[in-house]
């Protein structure tokens, strides 16, 4: 189905057992509601399932102008406000899970129960290795910009930035479209550590041990900085809930299960 948020044409569903509590489920960067659909089909049996596709991703129309996290969270509430969600419980994978954190810690009322998996918003602190590494980037390419302004070589200098770009970029920033690039910085850049002590909701966190993309380092800091938190670990990596879709949601049937 498809609505409008925001003046942006949104693809969204509306599944499962309409006699149930609404759990809304929120996909991780670079996928769409098809990358949840394992879990929501089983899901679906015993809640009402909501999931849409974020702008630029999906079948959900590319924003205008640059956005940050606070306007995605701005968009969920559109379409939460839009479908006429009262109080529902939520999971969120990676990206989706910066969402979750970004509403929760300002809008209390809006979840009940929080389910997050391989959650991103953290900043892993740097290496001094990776310091070097990133200040050699930064003067490789203040060096090739200004031999970009000599006319004969512009060409040659500009194949270099780009070759270096090419090198130092992850592979999420290099498959993005056009246009998306700053957002993906200020998505990127933002550390949301400081609100997760804010949440007051019963959360469960449920993480791959082979997760290389937000690693366990990340895991521990979200149990220990949400009061109400506990974390469960299992067999897999990022998509741990494509991997196990049936050990995954009887860890989160039995969470929202519980008094």
């Amino acid at each position: 189905m498809n609505t409008a948020i925001k003046g942006l044409k949104t693809f969204y569903i509306n599944t499962g057992n309409t006699g149930k509590e609404n759990l809304l489920v929120l996909h991780g960067w670079g996928a769409d509601v098809g990358t949840m659909m394992p879990i929501i089909n089983i899901l679906k049996e015993y809640y009402n399932v909501i999931a849409f596709d974020f702008p630029a991703h999906g079948g959900t129309e590319m924003p205008n102008g640059d956005w940050t996290v606070k306007d995605y969270a701005d968009f969920t509430m559109g379409l939460i406000n839009e479908l006429k969600i009262k109080k529902c419980h939520v999971l969120a994978h990676s990206f989706g899970a910066r969402i979750a954190v970004e509403i929760a810690a300002n809008k209390p009322e809006v979840f009940d129960k929080i389910i997050l998996t391989g959650a991103a918003g953290l900043k892993k602190p740097q290496t001094a290795k990776q310091r070097r590494r990133q200040t050699s980037y930064k003067v490789m390419v203040g060096f090739y910009k200004l031999l970009s302004k000599i006319p004969f070589i512009k060409a040659k200098a500009l194949a270099l930035i780009d070759e270096l770009r090419q090198k130092h970029s992850s592979k999420d920033y290099l498959a993005l479209p056009k246009g998306m690039h700053q957002t993906f910085k200020n998505i990127v850049s933002y550390d949301q550590k400081s609100l997760l002590k804010k949440i007051k909701n019963n959360v469960l966190l449920i993480w791959g041990r082979d997760d290389s993309e937000t690693t366990l380092w990340a895991a521990e800091i979200f149990r220990t900085e949400i009061p109400n938190s506990r974390l469960v670990i299992m067999q897999g990596g990022h998509f741990v809930f494509t991997s196990y879709p049936a050990a995954f949601c009887d860890f989160v049937l039995d969470f929202l299960g519980e008094d």
